[in-house]
């Protein structure tokens, strides 16, 4: 899912520059704003139906946009998943009237309060592996979520022409159908059968097998067949203008892009919806072809403002490529692929961030890719905390957080592949598509894959990035000493859950008209690097390509521990397990004496010529005295921090 009012392209790709006159600041206070006046009043997040497996559904509404009311049929064919057989629960809003519950002609008792409707299941039927039943009901639905069963207008005036809509992520499913509205079981089939009003068309699930019309009156008979989780079944309800691209999938399948967009908007979105061919073919090359190419995609405008990744056909707000982009990768990572938690709902909108990014970089060059990162970084260091992980999935605010679970999401999944390297990267997330795909995943199930592909542990990544909070804060000190660079890497967090953040990182060194990159495996604080060089260095650039998520961080060229009397060089003044001295060809013989605070001598070393390293680990931390001696010469001190 996407949202925003003011510009879905600049939410998708996280691009911090003015939109429409509003700062990204200001578009994540609007963003929260809208959020807040659709929150839910009260979380459905049910455990309902444990009991069964649904394995098949046929949806039959009667829907006017002119009123906000449904009426429907909702026919159930199951199988019990354990001996508790004497009742099914099923989430539906106490909004709605329930008429009768039916099974073979049969009426069945139930109850409907709380927002659970029960139903005794009869011992004939509590005795079949299978069986089947149908719910009758019929209300307003509450105006609750982000629009859960909605009226709106085509234009802004209440004169124009209405559109009934739907958008149930994360718990509004129940408000308008009676479901098992958790994240633990896929319908495997659908039809789908709605009657409206002519002129009035219905965009949904799958393929339209059948449209029959009886006076005014007009059935639309939609058919899919792929396994669908609750809240990605949708409805469009207006007079639609209709239009079909077409894709050819890399595996070979002709299909279309079915689009139904408002009269007045038809021949722009005509326009921009023509990026989605191609989008999809490079999508499938990066995983995997189309999920649902056996049937269609398709966009359906509707009156919220950002877009819905709804199965098989994106509920869109607008028309913008970045909008596009976002719904379409929710089709692998989302709909195929759907999170088993929503405190795991990165792995929808990170997957769906990223690939936007990913696409303006194919398109339009690289440096797309990391004026990106650049902008998410930004809004996620804007505060030190925040985990990746949801800890509060009553708040729907929180599950769908744009500063942590899309920018900092997409993050994470841009510094994986910087970790495991492209290979291994693209290796793992298409093993870990494939082994789930029509199913539930966990970010275990991701990281599992990752690890796989890489053959490496990444605990300790997604311990730090994805459970903890934060971020860190480098200073890189450097110093050259012949052909020899040294560099010393300090870490700061920003939040006490992670007191390290172990990364490889990136500098780019510069002089002499020359450049080198380098990558350095950063395993502890005040860890140093040599590094041979044949050119003078003369700057250094933390992570060019802003590949590691990171605060203010500073590069800095080592002055002031140097003695050029006695031609030693000190590295830094900040050691963690040894400190590198350098010794210079003026001085053959050299000495270095560690004293503590109380004068008391704790270290000795004679040096040599080139580069020293003295063992301090065994040191308590705090600050020494270090005194340097050549030969004969009147000793040098210099003071260090052991950590």
């Amino acid at each position: 899912m996407n949202y925003t009012w003011i510009g879905a392209w600049a939410l998708c790709m996280g691009i911090a520059l003015s939109l429409n006159g509003q700062s990204m600041d200001v578009l994540d206070t609007v963003i929260r704003m809208e959020m807040e006046s659709f929150r839910l009043k009260e979380v459905r997040q049910g455990s309902s139906g444990e009991n069964i497996d649904i394995h098949y559904a046929r949806l039959k509404w009667w829907i006017d946009p002119a009123e906000i009311y449904i009426r429907g049929e909702v026919y159930y064919r199951c199988a019990w998943t354990g001996d508790d057989r004497e009742r099914v629960t099923l989430d539906l809003s106490d909004k709605l009237e329930v008429d009768a519950v039916l099974s073979g002609g049969d009426t069945l008792a139930f109850d409907h309060m709380a927002n659970v409707l029960a139903i005794d299941i009869p011992a004939e039927l509590a005795g079949r592996d299978t069986f089947s039943f149908e719910v009758h009901y019929e209300g307003a639905p509450d105006q609750t979520g982000f629009g859960a069963f909605a009226r709106t207008y085509q234009y802004p005036s209440k004169d124009s022409v209405p559109v009934i809509w739907t958008l149930s992520e994360p718990y509004g499913a129940s408000e308008w159908w009676p479901c098992k509205n958790s994240l633990v079981d896929k319908i495997d089939s659908i039809d789908i059968v709605v009657g409206t009003v002519v002129p009035n068309q219905v965009a949904t699930q799958g393929v339209l097998v059948d449209t029959v019309r009886q006076g005014d009156t007009v059935y639309y008979h939609w058919k899919h067949r792929h396994p669908i989780v609750s809240y990605l079944v949708s409805l469009a309800v207006t007079d639609y203008v209709h239009w079909v691209d077409t894709v050819v999938s890399t595996s070979g399948e002709v299909f279309g892009v079915e689009n139904y967009v408002y009269p007045r908007y038809a021949e722009r979105a005509k326009e921009q919806f023509a990026v989605t061919p191609a989008m999809i073919n490079l999508y499938e090359q990066w995983v995997a072809p189309y999920p649902f190419r056996d049937e269609k995609y398709g966009h359906a405008q509707f009156g919220w403002g950002g877009g819905m990744e709804h199965q098989t056909i994106s509920s869109m707000g607008g028309f913008s490529t970045g909008l596009i982009a976002h719904e379409l990768a929710h089709q692998w990572f989302g709909d195929a692929v759907t999170c088993g938690s929503w405190r795991d709902i990165w792995l929808n909108e990170g997957f769906a961030t990223y690939w936007t990014a990913l696409y303006f970089a194919e398109v339009e060059g690289d440096e797309k890719l990391k004026e990106w990162a650049d902008a998410a970084e930004q809004s996620i260091v804007r505060d030190p905390g925040g985990s990746v992980w949801v800890d509060d999935t009553t708040d729907v605010w929180r599950i769908f957080n744009g500063r942590l679970t899309y920018r900092k999401g997409g993050f994470l999944l841009h510094m994986l592949r910087w970790v495991l390297g492209d290979s291994a990267f693209w290796t793992g997330v298409r093993s870990y598509y494939h082994s789930f795909k029509d199913s539930f995943a966990h970010t275990a199930d991701l990281q599992r894959h990752l690890e796989m592909a890489a053959d490496t542990s990444l605990e300790e990544f997604f311990d730090d990035w994805f459970y903890g909070e934060g971020y860190p804060s480098y200073t890189v000190r450097y110093a050259q000493v012949g052909d020899t660079l040294f560099v010393s890497v300090e870490q700061e967090t920003s939040h006490a859950s992670v007191d390290f953040f172990e990364m490889p990182i990136e500098l780019e060194l510069y002089g002499e008209g020359q450049r080198r990159l380098v990558r350095l495996n950063h395993r502890f604080n005040h860890q140093v690097f040599r590094l041979p060089v044949s050119f003078v260095v003369d700057s250094v650039v933390f992570d060019p390509h802003n590949w590691v998520l990171n605060g203010e961080s500073v590069v800095t060229r080592l002055e002031g521990v140097a003695d050029d009397t006695v031609k030693m060089r000190l590295l830094t003044n900040v050691v963690y397990d040894e400190l590198v001295l350098v010794l210079a060809e003026g001085c053959p013989e050299g000495r270095a004496v560690i004293y503590d605070t109380m004068g008391h001598q704790v270290v000795q070393q004679v040096l040599q010529v080139g580069t020293n390293r003295i063992p301090v680990e065994g040191l308590a931390q705090g600050a020494y005295i270090l005194r340097l001696q050549c030969r004969d010469e009147e000793p040098t001190s210099l003071s260090f921090q052991k950590y």
